[in-house]
């Protein structure tokens, strides 16, 4: 079939003759196809006469290098590689559905029309885009200044490309690695780059790996995440430390806390000998109390460093105002109430503090 129909159009021109397939030429782009994807060949007539209508009627693809047509029509109706669909009435472009690796080439195609016959070559050319690529690294866990391979693959791609390698500083590592190109059953390539070191510095680590088509145009990357034994010790060296630096800070709050405790302790035990001791005046130790501080009422007094509690009394009499000295027990064994007169305060007061310091059993009680 395929051959009487390449005969029927070589007899239809020659009776046509040159003359009319010099006046109606036939133009056609290269095309470029996607695998899995339709791809259209797009070609056009370029006539030197004034016409309304070309009407196409028959027409073959003959790929080069092949000697029967590959695909040919004949009043619309197709044979051949199905896959071609023929043009309509006016448009001599065709449609190529689900390319392929392997359609890729140069073809020869003819057309038979109203108007006469013309033949033109065109040319197919395929791409395909490779699928995200992957990492793996030998050994898994990588030492510190020892040998180390990093592999990355990309396949599923056409034409061949390439693989480039870069480190975190992005510094270009390609020139140190080896590129393998294999084709699969379907024609479409697989991409293999081994990058070695001798001895490999984990500051250089993340590499990243970048698929580069035939155009040098990116058709993806990915980073590897190798994990080193170094980053492993340093990390255990960190966590020690901050245990340590933790355990520090516990020991820290609860001496803090035993200190309030004692405080604490210490405040409410004061008040307990002293119940009408609301604040301390902060006074030094070793100030001494003037005959005005003597009369004030109820207020706990420090006095060379004992607490006394001072309140103003009258005589048995109501004749003559006193001052008496209360000492609690606490105070070196001594306690008891000492009276002086408001005028003889600081005297009296001086006095009863000398038998305190020597712990003198001296009189409980004095008055004026």
């Amino acid at each position: 079939m395929a051959v009487q129909a390449v005969l029927l159009l070589i007899l239809m021109s020659v009776s046509l003759g040159n003359t009319q397939t010099e006046m109606l030429k036939l133009e056609c782009q290269t095309a470029v196809g996607v695998v899995g994807q339709t791809t259209k060949l797009c070609c056009s007539f370029k006539k030197n006469f004034k016409a309304d209508q070309i009407n196409i009627t028959a027409g073959f693809v003959t790929k080069r290098g092949e000697r029967d047509p590959l695909f040919w029509f004949k009043k619309g109706v197709a044979n051949g590689d199905h896959r071609f669909k023929p043009p309509s009435l006016n448009d001599p472009s065709l449609l190529l559905t689900d390319t392929a690796v392997s359609d890729e080439g140069q073809y020869d195609y003819t057309v038979l029309t109203n108007r006469g016959i013309t033949k033109e070559a065109l040319r197919i050319n395929v791409t395909a885009k490779y699928n995200p690529p992957s990492v793996s690294t030998w050994p898994e866990k990588i030492e510190e200044g020892s040998p180390a391979e990093l592999n990355c693959i990309a396949s599923g791609g056409y034409p061949a490309g390439t693989i480039q390698w870069f480190d975190s500083t992005n510094t270009n590592w390609t020139m140190n690695a080896t590129l393998e190109i294999t084709e699969r059953e379907d024609q479409l390539l697989h991409l293999s780059s081994k990058l070695t070191f001798a001895k490999i510095n984990s500051s250089w680590a993340p590499f990243k790996c970048v698929v580069l088509n035939s155009k040098f145009v990116k058709d993806g990357e990915t980073t590897s995440h190798q994990s080193h034994t170094g980053d492993e010790d340093r990390s255990g060296d960190t966590g020690f430390i901050g245990g340590s630096v933790i355990a520090g800070l516990i020991v820290i709050g609860l001496i803090i806390v035993g200190l309030l405790l004692a405080l604490l302790y210490r405040r409410r035990h004061v008040q307990r000998d002293f119940p009408g001791i609301t604040r301390q005046a902060g006074a030094d130790a070793d100030a001494d109390i003037d005959a005005d501080e003597v009369g004030s009422l109820h207020a706990p007094v420090k006095h060379k460093g004992f607490y006394l509690h001072r309140f103003s009394h009258a005589l048995s009499d109501g004749s003559v105002p006193v001052v008496a000295f209360k000492i609690p027990s606490s105070n070196l064994g001594l306690s008891g109430l000492y009276v002086s007169s408001p005028i003889h305060a600081r005297e009296s007061l001086n006095h009863l503090l000398c038998c305190l310091c020597c712990r003198s059993s001296a009189e409980a009680k004095w008055r004026c």
